[in-house]
């Protein structure tokens, strides 16, 4: 649930994001443990995997409030976040929840 509006957000992972001239504001809760989609078409192979989130405005600001939800199993897993303005500013909260766990704690503002 966002904190600030009272509405439950939606899990999702690979997110990608892209404005021509905007400023891009929103919160996204992205699950760690959920697969990629598979691509709409094929791509190049590459060793590089795809963000978690990437968000590309070219002209604006971007304001993101993001949360990381872990499963919980032993496995670490780390969240890659690209975050891009040509423009303007950038203004990141990021939240790491794991299971149940409803404490909120800023990793980056």
């Amino acid at each position: 649930m966002s904190p600030q509006t009272g509405r439950i957000l939606a899990p999702t992972n690979y997110v990608y994001v892209l404005k021509h001239g905007p400023a891009v504001e929103g919160q996204y809760v992205l699950d760690l443990s959920l697969p990629p989609p598979p691509p709409p078409v094929p791509r190049a192979v590459t060793d590089k995997d795809p963000e978690n989130l990437s968000v590309y405005t070219t002209s604006g600001p971007i304001t993101a409030e993001i949360f990381l939800v872990h499963d919980g199993s032993p496995m670490s897993k780390r969240a890659s976040l690209d975050l891009c303005t040509d423009d303007g500013f950038l203004h990141a909260i990021v939240v790491c929840l794991s299971g149940s766990e409803s404490q909120r704690r800023p990793l980056f503002r």
